[in-house]
């Protein structure tokens, strides 16, 4: 505004110039174009400027003597280019004559149309027009006084003077940054003003649109004042100014709307502008914070700008924006730039559901929140549409806040802090369905940090850093809301939760009848994606420890608040199920080696659906034992599984009870087996194993399906490879009444005898190939037990091998050499008896297997009979009879060629590993005398017959 008065006053000037001139040349019939040179040259004088008329100059007559020329052309200064400082399309400037007589200078409305104004500054911060400003002038020698260089503006002539009004029409300004490059541009320039006297108030009316290039911005401004000339300081006031206003964004689009009140007033000295009495009405559109639309109203008693640093100052004013008011104080700097505004603000008292609906946020109850209170700092950068909070202490909702708080146009970010609280007020108002199941009153103490990014275009929110902490509860992590709330995605962790304070807080999240201590100490950390619309929940790379387990994996949970199915995958890091079970007081049953159940890992696919729960590609380590294959759990409540499972070596032996008397240990095989278990036990599936020791024995290639159910457990059919041979049969434990009931049913062929006599009685006791089919019944609830009470048939073949513990032949031998008075033979260099085939059929009552029909063939003895063997001691008893079929080929028995053909009592006892045998010649030899006395006795008679 100085700059446009000062350069209509020297257009005034040159113009009364002109109209003096006229008026002479007039009297004297002169033609006023002929002093056009001269008006310029005088222009050029004062301004250091060139100074151009390219229109004639025409005058009016009587009762105003007045001048319109056209063209006008103000030069540039030195260093900003060719381009003209000023251009007028035209100018209509009217003298009346006759005051001009009486000293008094009366001059018509002054109208410029086609004003254009190119301001700039350099890259050195030196500008294009404060030169002109100089009242020295531009022209000026150095060290001429303003008074010696100043053309005489005729203050000597004319006493006073008035001026009817000043009309600029379509004017346009334009600002440049070093020198060439467009910054800002005015345009639709409109200047109106009342008549114009020396110590009067003068009515102006200014309008305009400022464009900005950089950043992009378009104001519309419509002003009235009254400006007077202040006789107390070198400058002007504006008195009742009223602008209104409109602010577009780059894309046109409206911003802000509204009115400014105030007082003005300018001290041209220390280039500053003192507004008092300061009033704004705005409604803001899009604003960096709030809704779509909403008012703001300022009102300041004092605002200072100082124009040459650019700068504001707010001491004191009160901000209302919705109907919350706010008390404020700021400066402003880089005003001709970017504007920024650095400040305080107080907000006593603000309802919190009036929080909530400027920001946008439907409020989370009916109920009254309470108020909210701020104190901050403020830093506003209009241009870029950016706010910021910083240091900000505040309360809500019954939390103490802290932090830091930045809003521009695309989100709201910042850090909030709530130091300890009771947070019943918080949880009261979030969502029932975040709730249910949540004793809120149980957690009296709560602190809350995050770090959060709100999208203003997307309604979508990030919070980082964020903490949670409660006695015996940390939660940390990150959350985004997605897709207006339809999406929540981020990492929540837990650090040693107190599973106490979890059965306080959710005491429906545990099952009943389980301790917390059971729970034991509980955290959790996962990725995860939740989608509202496909009701999806996915935990990614998730950890979790509870029940003294530690487990990791992803999982997908469909419908989680309702009927959840759960798929993904599961690991169990090593544990020990002997632990597992002392936590949940299951008695942990005896074994054979305690060390058994005490090392375990475990990994599968999980689908959990309608009460099913299947686990593919199961991978478990038991001990020193590998599982593969599948599981199915149908039903929680009373479960029932499925299985298809594949084992490398389990030794079933080092699991069962230890036998009794017998410290338990690695080397002891135990005999029993807990049938409690089956009684509402239901499985199904089948088992395979590369080699399986039980009873001592060790089975390769095993298979079988298991089938429990109703009291009854089933193993049939088994196969497996046993010591060389194949054995095929059933296995049935019968739970239901009284003892258990075990049924064996089974076939073995060309097994090797010999270690599956060691296996069963520790000693080798038989070597050969045998064929043995198997029906027993015991009850009992041990291995002894059920054999003691057996019941069934034992049908065996065994062919090429050796009893070992004596030498038959030799023993034959040695008895019938020391009978007969025949020299012994020499002892025997092996402890064993050959055969080629040693078969027999028994019947087992209570554990005895009575035979009658063993048949033992070598190559010089055949030996039958019968007897008894006892399946617990495996104690024996038969008698038998052993006929010699061919002399026995050891040195010094030929005497023994004799009896070939012959039947020798065989007595055998002790057990079957040990066997004690008592051939009885004595019997052979009654039976040789007898029929040598009965064979004398037919000779005699025969004799006397004849």
């Amino acid at each position: 505004m100085q700059l446009l008065i000062k350069a209509l006053g020297i257009g005034v000037a040159v113009i009364a110039a002109v109209l003096a001139v006229g008026a002479l040349l007039l009297w004297l019939l002169f033609d006023p174009n002929d002093y056009r040179d001269d008006l310029a040259a005088l222009v050029e004088e004062r301004t250091g400027r060139e100074f151009a008329i390219e229109d004639d100059l025409t005058l009016t007559f009587f009762p105003w003597l007045g001048v319109e020329t056209g063209g006008l052309h103000l030069g540039n200064a030195a260093g900003f280019g060719d381009a003209d400082f000023a251009i007028a399309s035209s100018v209509v400037m009217r003298v009346r004559l006759l005051p001009l007589f009486r000293g008094r200078l009366e001059i018509g409305t002054v109208v410029l149309d086609g004003l254009e104004l190119n301001l700039a500054r350099n890259a050195g911060g030196m500008n294009n027009w404060s030169d002109l400003l100089d009242s020295s002038g531009a022209g000026a020698a150095p060290g001429a006084s303003a008074a010696a260089e100043a053309p005489d503006t005729g203050e000597s002539f004319f006493s006073e003077f008035d001026i009817a009004g000043i009309v600029v029409d379509n004017g346009v300004i334009f600002w440049r940054e070093n020198s060439t490059e467009v910054r800002y541009i005015v345009s639709e320039l409109s200047l109106r003003t009342g008549p114009i006297a020396p110590g009067t108030p003068v009515d102006a009316a200014l309008n305009l649109q400022l464009v900005s290039v950089d950043p992009a911005f378009t104001a519309r401004l419509d002003g009235r004042a009254a400006v007077m000339r202040d006789a107390a300081m070198p400058g002007y006031r504006a008195e009742g100014l009223q602008v209104e206003f409109r602010l577009e964004d780059g894309q046109r689009d409206e911003r802000a709307t509204g009115r400014l009140g105030a007082n003005i007033e300018y001290d041209s000295t220390a280039r500053t502008v003192r507004l008092g009495e300061v009033e704004v009405e705005s409604a803001l559109i899009d604003a960096p914070a709030g809704p779509e639309r909403y008012g703001v109203a300022f009102v300041s008693p004092t605002v200072v700008l100082d124009v040459a640093a650019g700068t504001a100052q707010v001491p004191e004013a009160v901000v209302t924006v919705d109907g919350t008011e706010a008390r404020v104080a700021f400066t402003a700097d880089r005003l001709r730039e970017n504007p920024r505004f650095t400040g305080t603000v107080n907000l006593a008292a603000a309802p919190v559901a009036q929080v909530f609906e400027f920001l946008g946020i439907e409020p989370p109850t009916e109920a009254d929140l309470g108020d909210f209170e701020l104190d901050s700092g403020v830093v506003l950068e209009p241009a870029d549409g950016r706010l910021m909070l910083v240091d900000l202490e505040g309360a809500l909702l019954d939390m103490a806040l802290t932090g830091n708080i930045a809003f521009d146009d695309l989100e709201v970010a910042g850090t909030l802090e709530a130091p300890a609280f009771d947070p019943g007020v918080l949880l009261s108002v979030l969502p029932p369905e975040l709730t249910a199941g949540i004793d809120v009153t149980a957690v009296d103490q709560l602190a809350i940090t995050a770090d959060f990014t709100a999208d203003r275009t997307s309604g979508d929110i990030s919070l980082r850093e964020l903490t949670a902490a409660a006695p015996g509860a940390t939660v940390i992590g990150t959350v985004d809301r997605l897709e207006n709330g339809n999406r929540l995605r981020g990492r929540v962790a837990t650090t040693d939760l107190d599973p106490g304070v979890l059965a306080a807080i959710a005491p429906d999240l545990l099952p009943e009848g389980l301790d917390p201590e059971q729970l034991g100490a509980l955290t959790f950390n996962t990725a995860f994606d939740y989608g509202a619309t496909a009701s999806e929940l996915r935990l990614e790379d998730f950890y979790a420890q509870a029940f003294g387990l530690q487990s990791t994996g992803d999982l997908t949970i469909r419908d989680p608040m309702n009927a959840p199915d759960i798929s993904g995958t599961l690991q169990f890091e090593p544990f020990s199920p002997r632990r597992l079970l002392e936590r949940f007081g299951r008695n942990v049953p005896a074994t054979a080696d305690p060390e058994v159940l005490g090392n375990a890992r475990l990994s599968a696919e999980v689908t959990v659906s309608d009460g099913r729960a299947v686990f593919d590609s199961v991978s478990m380590r038991l001990d020193d034992t590998t599982i593969t294959g599948r599981v199915v759990l149908e039903g929680l409540a009373e479960p029932s599984y499925g299985f298809d499972l594949v084992m490398d070596r389990i030794d079933l032996d080092r699991y069962l009870p230890p036998t009794p008397g017998e410290t338990p240990g690695p080397a002891a095989t135990g005999g029993g087996f807990n049938s409690g278990a089956f009684a509402t036990l239901s499985l199904e599936g089948r088992v395979s194993a590369a080699e399986v020791q039980v009873s001592g024995l060790s089975l390769e290639e095993f298979s079988t399906a298991i089938l429990v159910g109703d009291g009854i457990a089933r193993v049939e059919p088994f196969l497996a490879r046993l010591y060389g041979g194949d054995v095929r049969g059933a296995v049935e434990l019968d739970a239901r009444a009284g003892g258990p009931i075990l049924s064996l049913e089974g076939s073995a062929d060309a097994v090797d005898v010999e270690p599956l006599m060691t296996a069963l009685s520790g000693a080798p006791g038989l070597t050969g190939s045998g064929t043995f089919d198997v029906e027993l019944t015991g009850t009992g609830g041990r291995m002894d037990d059920v054999l003691s009470t057996a019941l069934g048939s034992i049908e065996f073949t065994l062919r090429d091998g050796a009893i070992r513990g004596f030498n038959l032949d030799h023993a034959l031998c040695d008895v019938y050499n020391r009978l007969q008075d025949y020299p012994r033979p020499a002892p025997a260099t092996v402890d064993a008896t050959p055969y080629r085939t040693l078969r027999g059929t028994a019947q087992v009552i209570d554990g005895i297997a009575q035979t009658a029909n063993l048949l033992a063939e070598s190559t010089s003895i055949t030996v039958s009979g019968g007897g008894r063997m006892d399946l617990v001691t495996w104690g024996i008893d038969y008698d038998l009879d052993a006929e010699l079929t061919a002399g026995i080929p050891i040195p010094g028995c030929e005497p023994l060629d004799g009896v070939v053909g012959e039947s020798i009592p065989l007595t055998v006892s002790g057990t079957l590993t040990q066997p004690q045998v008592l051939p009885d010649f004595g019997e052979l030899l009654r039976r040789r005398l007898q029929e040598g006395i009965e064979g004398a006795l037919l000779d005699q008679l025969e004799g006397l017959l004849n």
